[in-house]
């Protein structure tokens, strides 16, 4: 099984697959990629171990950064006591889990700056006041 993500901003591609080991990435330049070559990752790592009997969601790139999702689904919608879903990040330079997040969280954001240079703000709550 093979499965893409594209870091489009930093010029990378990541191709998640497995061996028979488990799951592997290997992140390659965007350009070499297109011209197809594979020859010279950027990074190859095996995937880190996540929590286990929680279902793999997906994944992303990002600059030196993979970010993994687990989860299961809610019976009868969310519930913070008994949530099962997690995001990992993990550092492809370094080799090392950066952070692995479970507690729910308020996510908000806006757009600043002028017409044509737009940027945007993301902030985030874990705690209602």
């Amino acid at each position: 099984m093979f499965t893409p993500a594209v870091d489009q901003r930093h010029g990378r591609i990541g191709i998640r697959h497995t061996l028979a080991d488990g799951f592997h990435i290997n992140v390659y330049s965007l350009a070499a990629a297109r011209a197809g070559n594979f020859a010279n990752p950027v990074a190859s790592f095996k995937q880190p171990p996540m929590t286990a009997d929680i279902d793999f969601q997906g994944w992303a790139l990002y600059g030196s950064y993979v970010y993994l999702w687990e989860g299961e689904a809610y019976a009868g919608g969310p519930d913070p006591e008994n949530a099962t879903s997690k995001l990992w990040c993990y550092d492809i330079n370094s080799g090392e889990v950066v952070d692995h997040l479970g507690a729910p969280r308020l996510c908000f954001g806006f757009a600043s700056g002028v017409t044509g240079d737009r940027r945007a703000n993301l902030f985030y709550r874990t705690k209602l006041v």
